[in-house]
């Protein structure tokens, strides 16, 4: 069975211009990259609740993952 995990953060302003893959991962250690850009990919990630699946979106800070 599989487990469901909801994770929530404010992007950081100091995270402005980077990927949406690279910054989840830095504030989520606990996942590495690529099960993130997994979960991206898969449509599972809302950023200010809105789907996003391309871990090359750029952030601004800010936004409510």
């Amino acid at each position: 069975m599989l487990k469901q995990i909801e994770l929530k953060t404010t992007i950081d302003f100091d995270f402005y211009g980077n990927r949406l893959d690279h910054t989840l991962s830095s504030i989520f250690t606990d996942y590495s990259r690529n099960r993130i850009k997994e979960w991206i990919l898969s449509g599972f990630i809302k950023v200010n609740g809105v789907t996003i699946i391309s871990p090359k979106c750029k952030v601004k800070g800010g936004e409510a993952v």
